[in-house]
């Protein structure tokens, strides 16, 4: 419909449709009236008009140049609303019915008409307002939003019940001049969008004002909020849709399916939004509003006679009846419950390999006798033998075979090319006669890619190269009027080269089969041979091992038995000094009582009985002191005689301080039975709760007094050497000034004084023992090996390296541990710890 079918112009502004029916229609140079039939056009007025809007009553209004028109049909009645009767000016930009108010916005400001068209309420200037308004909104709150021209950036928020004005610019963060649509998403947020490009974000509360990211080139277009809560925001560029959850946005270009990517108008109409652009109209199904979840496009362009031709903006609408009304250079209408139509499907024409094109065609002559001289190629040509075309001489002499052609095309049925045929390249296309331009495609070759191109203008594939042998179909679909075809679907095979076949792979692997049984059977003789000599070896081998096992343990046995000879002879050196000691005593003071009896007997003789008495009270204490030095003589003599016992391994309890006091003398006279010169200063430091019958230890006695023998051993070897060689003396000093608060040393001051210091103690569920002595110290290159069976730092003959070693397993088999700490040139010091149980 344009100025042929009535219209008094073809440049459309705004259209409205009434509540019986009737489309109103605003050009430039009038209003039209069509009747609910379509069949009458009534024209109205000359004046440009802006907007149009209808109020509860039926009657029109008409916002132009010189104030508003009201038009009521019903009464053949047509008023008019100027500066004379109210309104703050007679340019009126936009009219709007909200809330049963009508508002109308002029270049001086808001005017507000009540619903009873009793009064006007004007918002300008004078009121708060700092620009001209060019597009405004009343939220649910009853707060109007208004936006307009002027060297001031931001918003006026308008609230009718407290009669004030609120201006949201640059200091809330509003950085446009120009705010050209605002509306109200979910929550009660704000959305704008300026003619600098940008959109923007206002929260409930008008405190904050965050940008979009993203989002650009809006300019002065339409912004739509769909019933889900969705915004969509037109641009020159395309739409973008921001999820209600306003944490994701979409971008819609006409690369997804727009018909044009400048956006004029953007409409819902059930579940789907109609897109006006400068090019055509776009219906989008999204999957915001569709249960299909899908995205899909319908559009409509110059070939459906839809095209913006004067650029109008926002002047289409959408009927209740699902009727599109276009409003540009005329009206068209479009019915939205009817318009789609079915694409034909995509063909696919050809196929290239290296960039040779290949035809196809019907192969009869291979069932002709060889000798025949006319061949035919296709139902209607023929060639003489020797004469057929070069791409039939190329396709026999590559190799490329297949059964029969088909289709418009010829392509061919069950192609099969070989190895060497894989750079190849595939043509495709759209016939179609309803289109609405450039035809865009999408393909895919399964067996090579992993998923589909994206949209291509051209009817060609790129170029496959080098393509692996295997099964292939290629798949191409055309999008048509907003929706994909069914994709063509075209098969062939690539076969592999003679040794990638599976009668190659049979013969590789019956061949290596072959050679690897040969070779395993060879290898198997061979290893036969070299295990039974290999048997031969091992049990002359394995019979002498056992003989130096023998020889081994024999040796092992004889060096035990000499440490454990070796231990008692010292042992036995010391018993044989401690018990001389008694004996010399039980010796003098017999003599003492055969002189003392002699005198006895005289003094008897001469009646001196006080003589006597005094004489018999001296052999009473002498025989005493026999009687006590003879039971020192029999412990000894019995401790020498339990050290020699076989260990049962029984643990008793013992006193701990008493074994090693014990060992400690046998040990040091034992020493000084073989060195007459050694002598050394002993100090101990027993706890005596060890000694209590509470403070008993569960150990072996016998087991643990080797131990503590070779302890006390290894420090008075040590004291000897270091005693053979003082060197180092005074510094010794420095480092030890125990000295000065014990006991003197043997040795006059200024020489060396041997000395070992033994300390037992009980600690909570443990007793320890201590031994330190002041020699000349361990090197720290073998304290990590003197535990270690056979090690000794003793010259040959003097140790077997078995005496700590075998000391080490002791401690180790009662629980306990034993450790030591060493400084050369200063002395060592042992540490075991017991388990008190």
């Amino acid at each position: 419909m344009n100025t042929n079918s009535g219209l008094n112009s073809d440049e459309t502004d705004a259209i409205l449709k009434d509540r019986r029916g009737q489309m109103w229609i605003a050009t430039s140079k009038g209003l039209n009236m069509l009747n609910r039939n379509g069949t009458a056009i009534t024209h109205t007025g000359t004046d440009s008009i802006n907007a149009l809007a209808g109020d509860q009553e039926g009657r029109i209004w008409v916002a132009t140049f010189h104030g508003v028109k009201i038009i009521d049909h019903a009464r053949d009645l047509t008023r008019s609303l100027t500066v004379g009767d109210g309104l703050s000016n007679d340019t009126v930009q936009n009219i709007r019915m909200i809330n049963g108010n009508m508002c109308i916005m002029t270049n001086r400001g808001l005017d507000v008409i009540d619903s009873n068209f009793a009064t006007v309420t004007h918002l300008g200037k004078q009121h708060g307002l700092t620009f001209e308004p060019l597009t405004f909104f009343k939220d649910g709150g009853g707060v109007f939003w208004i936006a307009g021209a002027n060297v001031t950036h931001g918003i006026d928020v308008y609230n009718s019940q407290q009669q004030n004005v609120r201006h949201l610019g640059a200091e809330q963060g509003i950085k446009d001049s120009l705010v050209s649509e605002i509306v109200q998403a979910k929550g009660g947020y704000i959305w704008f969008t300026s003619s600098a490009g940008t959109a923007g974000v206002i929260d409930p509360a008008y405190k904050t004002v965050k940008y979009v990211e993203n989002v650009r080139a809006v300019g002065e277009k339409p912004m739509l909020v769909d019933t889900k809560g969705n915004v969509w925001i037109g641009t020159s560029e395309g739409i973008y849709v921001v999820n209600r959850q306003a944490d994701s946005i979409t971008s819609i270009r006409t690369g997804e399916g727009l018909v044009d990517k400048n956006i004029k108008s953007l409409i819902q109409y059930k579940d789907r939004v109609y897109v006006s652009t400068s090019g055509g109209l776009t219906v989008i199904t999204s999957p915001f509003l569709s249960p299909e979840n899908k995205w899909a496009f319908e559009s409509f362009g110059p070939e459906e006679g839809v095209m913006k031709v004067n650029n109008a903006w926002a002047s289409d609408m959408i009927t209740s009846d699902g009727t599109f009304v276009w409003g540009d250079a005329g009206v068209t209408t479009i019915h939205v419950n009817n318009h789609f139509i079915d694409s034909p499907e995509t063909e696919i024409t050809g196929i290239d390999a290296f960039n040779r094109p290949l035809y196809f065609s019907d192969d009869p002559w291979k069932f002709l006798n060889e000798n025949d001289t006319l061949r035919e190629n296709d139902r209607d040509k023929f060639y003489m033998k020797g004469q057929l075309p070069a791409n039939l001489l190329f396709l026999s002499q590559s190799k490329i075979t297949y059964d029969s052609v088909s289709g418009f095309n010829n392509m061919p049925l069950n192609l099969s090319l070989p190895y060497y045929q894989n750079y190849l390249q595939f043509h495709f296309t759209q016939l179609h006669v309803n289109g609405n331009g450039t035809t865009s495609y999408r393909y895919i070759l399964e067996g090579a890619d992993t998923g589909w191109s994206e949209r291509i203008p051209v009817a060609e594939s790129d170029n496959y190269l080098d393509l692996s042998p295997g099964k292939y179909t290629f798949r191409v679909a055309s999008l048509l009027n907003g929706k994909w075809t069914r994709p063509a679907a075209f098969s062939f095979v690539i076969m592999p080269p003679w040794w990638k076949t599976w009668w190659a792979y049979g013969l590789f692997v019956l061949a290596i089969s072959t050679v690897l049984f040969v070779a395993v059977q060879y290898r198997s003789r061979h290893l036969k041979a070299a295990n039974l000599a290999l048997e031969e070896k091992i049990k002359e081998r394995t019979a002498q091992l056992e003989e130096s096992l023998q020889e081994l343990k024999a040796a092992q046995g004889q060096l035990i038995h000499s440490e454990k000879m070796a231990s008692l002879g010292d042992l036995t050196a010391g018993i044989a000094h401690e018990i001389q000691n008694p004996l010399n005593f039980v010796n003098n003071f017999s003599e003492v009582n055969g002189e003392l009896i002699s005198e006895l007997v005289d003094e008897a003789d001469k009646g001196n009985l006080d003589e006597v008495k005094l004489i018999a009270v001296s052999l009473k204490d002498n025989g005493e002191k026999i009687i006590q030095h003879g039971k020192r003589a029999d412990a000894i003599v019995k401790g020498m005689l339990l050290h020699s016992k076989t260990s049962t391994g029984a643990k008793e309890p013992t006193d701990i301080n008493r074994l090693t006091d014990e060992y400690l003398h046998l040990a040091y006279h034992g020493m000084r039975a073989k060195e007459k010169s050694f002598n050394a200063t002993l100090r101990t430091n027993f706890d005596p709760e060890l000694s209590d019958v509470d403070g008993k230890v569960n150990i072996v006695p016998q087991d643990i007094g080797r131990v503590l023998l070779n302890l006390f051993n290894n420090a008075f070897y040590a004291l000897i050497e270091k005693n053979k060689n003082p060197a180092g003396f005074e510094e010794q000093k420095r480092h030890d000034p125990s000295d000065a608060a014990g006991s003197q040393p043997d040795a006059d001051a200024g020489q060396y004084a041997p000395k070992v210091t033994v300390v037992t103690r009980k600690l909570n569920a443990k007793i320890e023992i201590r031994v330190k002595d002041n020699g000349p110290g361990i090197p720290q290159n073998i304290v990590d090996k003197i535990f270690q069976p056979f090690f000794t730092t003793k010259p040959t003959g003097e140790g077997t390296g078995l005496g700590l070693s075998l000391a080490y397993d002791i401690i180790k088999a009662h629980g306990g541990e034993i450790k030591v700490k060493t400084k050369e040139g200063e002395g060592s010091e042992f540490t075991i710890q017991l388990p008190i149980t």
